[in-house]
């Protein structure tokens, strides 16, 4: 694991998950411009998600891949792009005040030049996605 973050909100696990798994709070995120979840209703495990990111002045497109899905419990998804491999899993727990996330990204790199930057890439990262569940939060809590 690369980084974590964990946080508490005041809803329930079920409701956190659903905003979750079908990133309702994207329009929170500056950064990602579009996520397409197909035709899918229910999305499983297997399935694929499309996204759509600003950097800088280009548009970057990834494919997500669905690795597991247990309903308000877990949800993971991987994409590879240019020898960088992603994984955020995102595990789910009902507290007292709500729901519990923590997300946990894992980044691998394949080629020299990858494995020397990986400082570099974790930090833009960490800086694009390491504030996501502080958006979700926010996000539940003004739909309130």
């Amino acid at each position: 694991m690369d980084f974590s973050r964990e946080v508490v909100i005041d809803a329930p696990v079920d409701d956190v998950f659903q905003v979750v798994t079908k990133y309702e709070y994207i329009e929170r995120v500056s950064h990602i411009v579009d996520v397409d979840l197909g035709d899918a209703d229910d999305l499983a495990a297997g399935d694929t998600i499309s996204e759509t990111r600003q950097v800088r002045q280009n548009k970057v497109e990834s494919t997500w891949h669905i690795d597991d899905m247990k309903e308000s419990k877990l949800f993971v998804v991987s994409s590879e792009q240019n020898q960088l491999h992603l994984t955020y899993r995102y595990d789910f727990a009902e507290v007292e005040e709500g729901a519990r996330v923590t997300l946990s990204v894992s980044i691998q790199t394949r080629g020299l030049r990858n494995k020397l930057m990986k400082p570099f890439i974790k930090k833009i990262i960490e800086g694009e996605d390491g504030e996501q569940l502080q958006y979700i939060k926010q996000y539940i809590e003004d739909i309130k």
